[in-house]
Parts: C-alpha cells; sequence; structure tokens
C-alpha cells in the first residue's frame, strides 16, 4: 500500500474519531458524540465521505453519521413499521 493511501485512510479514520463514534457490541449501540441509536458499525464506507456507514436498527437502515443522511430510500409503503416514522436526517 503506497503512502498516499495509507494517509487517507488516516484522515478518514481520524475524522471519524473527531465525530466521538464508539460500538457497544454487548448493548447492541451506537454512540455518536451525545446520540446513542440502537445498531453497529457496518464494514462498508458512505460513498460520499468514505466514512464507516452505521445500521440503525429502529429505522432498519443506513445512515452516515458524517454526512447526516441516509444511505438508502425509505420505501413507498405508507404502512411500512420502518419507514413511515423516519425522520428527514438520522442525527438530530
Amino acid at each position: 500500500m503506497d503512502s498516499a493511501v495509507r494517509r487517507a485512510r488516516l484522515i478518514r479514520a481520524l475524522d471519524f474519531q473527531m465525530l466521538n463514534v464508539t460500538e457497544n457490541e454487548e448493548r447492541g449501540v451506537v454512540i455518536i458524540g451525545k446520540h446513542e441509536v440502537e445498531g453497529f458499525i457496518d464494514e462498508r464506507l458512505c460513498p460520499t465521505c468514505q466514512q464507516p456507514r452505521i445500521y440503525y436498527d429502529v429505522y432498519d437502515a443506513y445512515f452516515c453519521p458524517q454526512c447526516n443522511m441516509w444511505l438508502e430510500s425509505a420505501c413507498s409503503d405508507p404502512t411500512c413499521e420502518y419507514c413511515r416514522n423516519r425522520p428527514e436526517k438520522p442525527l438530530p
């Protein structure tokens, strides 16, 4: 791996740490600053900022805490228990 790739990965990791994102696997939650969501940190990355994405169990969807945006569209079913109450942005 060349130094430019290593540097880019280090910068992404530092950006993620600056958000203060941690996972408590025992409790099944991800803590993002002062916010806590039921879910886990995924291995796949946000296509926009290249930070690890978060699975938000309550809404059955992935989001990026760095971009504060959903990475999946809500479904079109108005009775869907996951999508009907999903906020516009994952974090307040």
